[in-house]
């Protein structure tokens, strides 16, 4: 992919090194056609399948829904999937997967990449709702993701990872994981700059530094068509946050779930939430949250999500 320094935007500048050598997997547009979202082009090359059902969701609801799927279920070593989303002004896009996002283990050292570059014009919605990142054991995984909105467009992302395939004793067990997600408004205007980075060789060892904590996640939140779930889940987590303070100085108090604590620190919680706003007026949040079991954020991201049923039709999460 070539690009004209001279005319190319902040966000394409610093994705330049990440695209540079990697060859177009997949790119799906959906606009208004006749007053309805609509894909207009969907294009897709091994490893990445899109999946569009026409029935998933209720016929008055305007909105478009995609599974990305890759063969196999997962990322090979070496392999880089990359693959853009355009939604078009007025428009609204839900992105799922089937299942954990797997990454295997690492040949010769060679890193599995995703990269994701999204553009969301005027009065559109984007809401990017995966499920987990899921590293084998010895795995090296770096995902970029890149969002281009108008300054009217809305977004919801979540973005996680668990510890591995626990069942198999793999716990945070893999080599290296980088997520990468930046958020422009226009193109020129960072939003959102959020890197989060694991190196297993680094002293003391992701697992040493997670402790009993299996599962991490990332959730977004901008845009007027989701100003009331901002409120929302802003003043949910703000409520969750105390809550867990105080219980921590009195944990007689706790009840069901909060009773499950790590084993190698008794008097953490088995949950953790916190939150804070981003952009000149704080109408961007920013989530971040760990849980000791998938259970709990799974629970979460039911609860806290659940208000845009209406809008994409669908409860997030419902199936999980």
């Amino acid at each position: 992919m070539d690009f004209d320094l001279g005319s190319v935007s902040l966000m394409d500048l610093l994705l330049k090194n990440q695209i540079e050598g990697a060859k177009l997997s997949g790119s799906l547009r959906v606009e208004r056609v006749y007053g309805k979202s609509s894909t207009t082009r969907s294009y897709a090359t091994y490893p990445l399948q899109f999946m569009i059902p026409k029935k998933a969701i209720p016929s008055h609801i305007d909105a478009v829904l995609v599974y990305a799927l890759t063969f196999g279920g997962g990322i090979v070593s070496g392999d880089c999937i990359f693959f853009e989303l355009n939604v078009g002004a007025d428009s609204t896009m839900m992105l799922l997967t089937q299942g954990f996002t797997n990454v295997y283990k690492s040949v010769e050292g060679k890193m599995s990449r995703q990269i994701l570059k999204c553009s969301v014009e005027s009065g559109g919605l984007l809401a990017l709702l995966p499920d987990s990142v899921v590293c084998f054991a010895t795995a090296k995984y770096s995902q970029v993701q890149s969002f281009n909105l108008a300054p009217d467009a809305s977004l919801v992302l979540v973005d996680w990872l668990t510890s591995g395939r626990i069942a198999r004793g793999e716990v945070w067990n893999f080599d290296y994981f980088k997520s990468t997600n930046h958020v422009y408004i226009q193109g020129d205007t960072p939003l959102l700059l959020d890197s989060v980075c694991l190196d297993d060789h680094l002293s003391p060892s992701v697992s040493e530094r997670m402790g009993d904590y299996h599962v991490m996640a990332m959730i977004f939140i901008y845009g007027p068509r989701l100003t009331e779930l901002r409120k929302l889940v802003q003043s949910n987590v703000e409520k969750l946050a105390s809550g867990i303070l105080n219980n921590r100085r009195s944990t007689s108090s706790l009840r069901g779930d909060q009773i499950q604590t790590p084993k190698q620190n008794p008097s953490a919680p088995a949950f953790l939430a916190s939150c804070s706003t981003v952009g000149s007026m704080g109408d961007g949040l920013v989530v971040r949250a760990a849980s000791t079991t998938t259970r709990l954020m799974y629970r979460f991201l039911r609860e806290q999500l659940a208000t845009l049923q209406p809008i994409l039709g669908r409860f997030p999460y419902a199936d999980n």
